[in-house]
């Protein structure tokens, strides 16, 4: 029988779960959660909640939520979601606004950081729920439609999320179906499967966590390895050798350890690599490849390539925003 995927929200309390605003008839389903089931219902939460819940799912921790501000309505989620109406006018005009209009409405403070131009790559950070999906979905706009060869690539760390960002860009540029034409939305790994496609001209054949733990137990079995248990060496393979794609035991003898409890060392290390390297040479021969080699393929093609694809790339991460022409 094939494994059982963990509920990776099971320890988490329901105290927990209120402080990073998930809905309280929610909790019991989102405790249930796995992997694959909390992508594929992300973009059902608020969208603080859903990085929130990313953010743990990545770190094993949550945000520490700020104190509420004397004026509730200053709070950034409020701002996200509240616009205050200060006369009858402001009034009829909210009321007569269409409700999608409203799903890419952007606060004033929002607006500084889609009209500011940047003299290279710009990173901009916030916590969940002040507006950064908000604020790549303008940019891109922007792009197209003050560039008239722009290709712009706005992509997000799940393929539910870059489909409601297609969908709301939709609403933006509603005026000109061309310029949406112009914009790929894509999750990462899709991104990058499409530049390994253009690379090579086949789409890649992806290594399920099944069948990179099958290789890495047949690499112990084959080289007779019992110094670690088989689970600290598939969670080594997992969170660091295949994480930063260590091409070499040189590099695996000097990566940080950041988030791994238990100290190796050099000699453990060395030990320990002939069945990494085994692992990854079993994959290659059934023309597997992990989202990792994927990624490290799609970077090389872009450098080696002269003609890119796209002019410039926004990339909406858990609690980050990037952005590179």
């Amino acid at each position: 029988m094939p494994p059982v995927a963990p509920a990776i929200f099971a320890s988490l309390t329901e105290v927990d779960l209120l402080n990073i605003g998930a809905p309280a008839d929610w909790i019991a389903d989102i405790k249930g959660w796995t992997e694959e089931r909390s992508f594929q219902m992300s973009d059902r939460l608020p969208a603080e909640v859903a990085e929130a819940l990313l953010d743990y799912a990545a770190t094993g921790r949550l945000p520490t939520p700020e104190p509420a501000p004397a004026d509730t309505f200053a709070h950034p989620d409020t701002l996200r979601r509240v616009q205050t109406i200060t006369s009858e006018e402001e009034l009829r005009l909210a009321l007569d606004f269409p409700w999608d209009k409203w799903s890419v409405f952007l606060h004033p403070s929002q607006r500084d950081v889609v009209d500011r131009d940047f003299s290279g790559p710009a990173r901009v950070t916030g916590t969940a729920g002040t507006g950064k999906t908000i604020v790549a979905l303008h940019r891109a706009a922007r792009a197209v439609r003050e560039d008239p060869q722009a290709r712009v690539l706005l992509t997000s760390f799940s393929r539910p999320l870059a489909n409601s960002l297609r969908a709301k860009l939709a609403i933006l540029l509603a005026d000109d179906p061309a310029k949406l034409a112009r914009v790929s939305n894509a999750s990462f790994e899709d991104a990058a499967s499409e530049l390994f496609q253009l690379a090579t001209g086949r789409r890649p054949t992806m290594a399920t966590i099944d069948a990179q733990q099958v290789a890495l137990e047949r690499a112990i079995a084959d080289l007779g390895y019992k110094d670690l248990s088989p689970k600290f060496v598939f969670s080594e393979w997992r969170q660091i050798v295949d994480a930063w794609n260590l091409p070499d035991l040189a590099s695996y003898t000097t990566v940080p350890r950041i988030g791994r409890r238990n100290r190796l060392g050099s000699k453990q290390r060395e030990t320990v690599w002939p069945v990494f390297d085994a692992a990854r040479a079993i994959l290659s021969a059934r023309g597997l490849l992990t989202s990792s080699q994927l990624f490290a393929t799609a970077e090389a093609t872009l450098k080696e390539n002269e003609s890119k694809p796209f002019t410039q790339a926004l990339s909406k991460q858990m609690h980050r925003l990037c952005e590179r022409a």
